[in-house]
């Protein structure tokens, strides 16, 4: 039996270092990593691929190979991590 944390703890312990203030991350080269991290995952990259996975989402509901829940969620997904951001401000303010 390994004594890793499963794939939900870690996806919940990133979250919540995500929420801490700035002056909780002892490390300024943290902080630096953080922000790239942030940088890429809301950068023009990943700007294309959200419209690339909408476009095969519309492609395959014109089709009938993918019900309308699917589609939401992948949506949905989308709608959180670009406004992830403005999530946060809106839970510490």
């Amino acid at each position: 039996m390994s004594a890793g944390l499963t794939p939900s703890a870690t996806l919940l312990a990133a979250l919540l270092l995500c929420i801490l203030p700035s002056k909780a991350f002892a490390q300024d080269a943290v902080s630096k990593a953080i922000d790239k991290i942030v940088d890429l995952l809301t950068s023009e990259w990943a700007y294309g691929a959200a419209v690339i996975a909408v476009a095969i989402v519309g492609y395959r509901m014109l089709k009938g190979y993918m019900k309308f829940e699917t589609a939401g969620w992948t949506i949905g997904g989308i709608i959180v991590i670009f406004g992830a951001a403005t999530i946060v401000d809106m839970v510490t303010k």
